[in-house]
């Protein structure tokens, strides 16, 4: 169960401050009497709901103390890929995708492909723009641009290559062949030198 946890909620500290955030989530307490911040996102696992806190205000209920410490989350404990990052700074900031992407000037299948990780961070122009709409602090800026440096370090296919597997049907079949026999890049090589 915890490596479930491990994965939605990766940049959790401590077992204690989930369980902090499982134990403010009873089932008699309600979604109104919850601050902004834990209201921000519930995820759904198949057990338990957990409560996810994003660096705001208090993560306990108005007007009550907390049983156990609250652990102070920064920046640099962001362990999101940048798709995910984004869509959390969005939905933060209090936007739809379809009106953020109006804004920046894409569309609306772009923003949801980034924010699933289907494409890698967009152009340095559409990332500052990004970055002023959702008006991000200094510290969200760095890990913002951080992670979008990344994904576009990360490239699999060099683009050269990747138009030439487009438009040529039998590479990538030939592709595909060396992958289901089991070839490797040393076999490969020995298949150039012949």
């Amino acid at each position: 169960m915890m490596t479930a946890y491990k994965h939605t909620v990766g940049f959790a500290r401590s077992l204690a401050t989930m369980k902090t955030w499982v134990q403010q989530l009873t089932p008699h307490t309600k979604k109104e009497h919850l601050t902004p911040d834990v209201r921000f996102i519930l995820i759904r696992l198949p057990c338990v709901p957990v409560a996810v806190r994003f660096w705001t205000s208090s993560l306990y209920p108005q007007n009550t103390s907390p049983a156990v410490p609250r652990t102070k989350m920064t920046e640099a404990d962001v362990t999101m890929t940048f798709g995910e990052y984004l869509r959390t700074l969005r939905m933060k900031a209090g936007y739809k995708a379809s009106a953020l992407a109006a804004e920046i000037g894409v569309s609306k299948a772009y923003l949801s492909e980034i924010e699933r990780n289907a494409k890698g961070a967009p152009s340095d122009e559409v990332l500052m723009m990004l970055a002023e709409k959702l008006k991000l602090t200094k510290a969200q800026s760095a890990v913002f641009y951080d992670l979008a440096a990344e994904t576009k370090f990360r490239r699999t296919v060099p683009m050269d290559i990747e138009a030439f597997l487009l438009n040529d049907a039998n590479a990538v079949k030939f592709l595909r062949k060396a992958k289901e026999s089991g070839m490797k890049g040393k076999d490969l090589m020995k298949l150039l030198k012949a």
